[in-house]
């Protein structure tokens, strides 16, 4: 072969090389490069700009006008995007598969200026055509594995700024309608649906955590503002326990409506759990009603009861109050209170009986009472003189009260118009066969008529419970003892409250 070498070499016309040659250089080091005319003919087809596109990278940095490579570890830094386009069938982005499932975390951008705010994120399904339905946008945890539990999915409002600003705000919103009088899209947070005998899902809305000293985050649940045209409701709110399975007996789940446990503290009170209803604001309006409705009961099944039990009380506190109570009125009368027992209905049924039950006491305490008005007692049991010559005698005794259900004694006087001495009086109580006058007195003393004309004597009750109580078919009787002379109007009055 036939090798000569040139320093320099010009060719005015052509430069033929035959099939397959190529072309050695050689470095100052003295590491040769070989040049195949074939890779040679391929770059010359590739323009400038293009190879400027692959000029000067650097693995794993975006820069504008220069190809994407990748770094050692398969990652790219300083990546802006403006928008991801799928093709008519769908775009995918998903983690890696590895040991623990690679991550997915879309940011928004960081704001370089000062006050101005990140930049948003936004995940909107694809618009419909004609009368075709908008894409659904799902956020949907991840499948598990046979044994594990599904991924969590969560809509988290940003965190707020180290010095004062408030973390922001989480929202889920149907979409407005723009179309006339179409309905708003709802809004549904659904537990996931179960499998055979386990549980569905629950779901929980519970307010932001605080820190040492502040307020707990509200949950507030209201209905859409009405229209601003016309006699336009608002919307409703309605809390519903799920309804039980459609086969066999399952009981439809319990709605509670409950107040917040209080803080670990020795004084701190439990949450209040209010029913309000809305108030008027047009000039005439009526307050909306609060309703508390037992379940309607179906065939031979009995409709739900109403029961309302105040808190009970700690080891040494009372036990909660009930106050059934009207609105004060501004003008005019006071509203009713009323409480009615059901009507019966067809044939001969019975009306529904009212009852009120005071609490019952323990040991040797005084049970509750019934009380009209703050004060207890609602039948008298009394002796009256109806004539001046019907002058009682010391001695004499007189049955003024037989039980025909239970009572217990409240109160005993005595008074007359006239009297020229000051005989006494006795109450007894007397059981089964027991003769009047032979039982056991109600009082600490006898009642001493007072020798001042129309004054009104109080007797003194007993502090023992049983014997101020008296069961069906226990009888009342007065004793007169002392002086009795001359006595014109004398009365004796016993008060006595139903148990």
């Amino acid at each position: 072969m036939l090798s000569r070498k040139f320093s320099k070499v010009r060719v005015d016309r052509n430069l033929v090389l035959s099939k397959g040659a190529t072309l050695t250089s050689t470095s100052d080091a003295g590491v040769e490069t070989v040049i195949d005319m074939a890779e040679l003919a391929a770059l010359n087809s590739i323009g400038a700009a293009d190879l400027a596109k692959i000029d000067g990278i650097t693995n794993g940095t975006a820069a504008a006008g220069k190809a994407l490579v990748l770094d050692s570890s398969n990652n790219i830094d300083t990546f802006g995007v403006g928008a991801i386009t799928g093709s008519d069938s769908s775009l995918g982005i998903t983690g890696q598969a590895t040991a623990q499932g690679g991550a997915i975390a879309l940011l928004g951008g960081t704001s370089s200026t000062a006050t101005n705010a990140g930049g948003a994120i936004t995940v909107t399904g694809g618009a419909g055509n004609t009368s075709g339905a908008g894409g659904v946008s799902e956020l949907i945890g991840g499948t598990p594995g046979t044994s594990g539990i599904g991924g969590k999915a969560r809509i988290t409002g940003g965190i707020g700024g180290s010095a004062s600003g408030a973390g922001g705000e989480a929202l889920v919103t149907g979409g407005a309608a723009t179309a006339a009088a179409t309905a708003g899209g709802a809004v549904t947070i659904a537990g996931g649906l179960s499998t055979t005998s386990a549980a569905g899902g629950a779901v929980t809305i519970t307010g932001g955590g605080v820190g040492t000293t502040g307020i707990g985050g509200s949950v507030a649940i209201a209905g859409g503002v009405g229209g601003t045209s016309g006699a336009r409701d608002g919307g409703a709110v309605s809390v519903t326990g799920g309804a039980g399975g459609t086969a066999g007996t399952g009981v439809g789940g319990v709605a509670t409506l409950k107040g917040g446990a209080s803080g670990t503290g020795a004084t701190g009170n439990g949450g209040a759990a209010k029913v309000i209803a809305g108030a008027a604001a047009s000039t005439d309006g009526t307050g909306g009603a609060a309703e508390l409705t037992g379940g309607l009961g179906t065939g031979t099944g009995a409709g739900g009861a109403i029961t309302i039990t105040s808190g009970a009380a700690g080891a040494t506190g009372v036990a909660g109050a009930i106050a059934i109570a009207v609105g004060a009125a501004t003008a005019g009368n006071g509203s009713a209170v009323t409480i009615t027992a059901g009507n019966g209905a067809g044939g001969t049924a019975s009306g529904g009986n009212l009852n009120l039950v005071a609490g019952t006491a323990v040991s040797t305490g005084v049970p509750g009472e019934v009380q009209v008005n703050g004060v207890a007692g609602a039948t008298q049991a009394g002796w009256r003189q109806m004539l001046a010559a019907s002058v009682p005698v010391s001695g004499q005794i007189n049955t003024i009260f037989m039980a025909e259900r239970a009572y217990r004694v409240k109160a005993a006087h005595i008074i007359c118009s006239s009297s020229s001495t000051v005989p006494t009086v006795d109450v007894k109580k007397e059981t089964g066969t027991t003769a009047p006058g032979s039982g056991t007195t109600v009082l600490t003393g006898v009642m001493t008529f007072s020798g001042t004309a129309n004054t009104r004597v109080a007797g003194t009750l007993t502090s023992t419970v049983a014997t101020l109580t008296m069961a069906a078919g226990d009888r009342l009787s007065v004793t007169w003892a002392g002086t009795v002379g001359t006595m014109i109007d004398a009365c004796v009055e016993v008060l006595l409250v139903p148990v």
